[in-house]
């Protein structure tokens, strides 16, 4: 069996990461995707490394979605 969800993942946690600065509600979608196909790739697929690094990736982006309108109402509210 290929690693397609690892790949999947990887690539959606990626993605999560590289679109943290464009702030929409939406994009919780794009970490939950990488989180969630990173379980199942560490499930189905033969290797496991991709489903690994795709839910650390994803969990890396959830945080920086998190964090990010944070700081950004921090650094304008320092510029006041």
């Amino acid at each position: 069996m290929v690693n397609t969800f690892g790949l999947y993942s990887l690539l959606c946690g990626v993605a999560a990461i590289a679109l943290v600065w464009v702030v929409p509600l939406y994009l919780i979608i794009i970490p939950g995707a990488a989180i969630i196909f990173g379980g199942i790739g560490i499930v189905k697929d033969d290797t496991k490394t991709l489903g690994i690094v795709g839910v650390v990736v994803g969990t890396i982006g959830f945080i920086l979605w998190i964090l990010m309108p944070i700081f950004l109402v921090t650094l304008v509210l320092s510029m006041l």
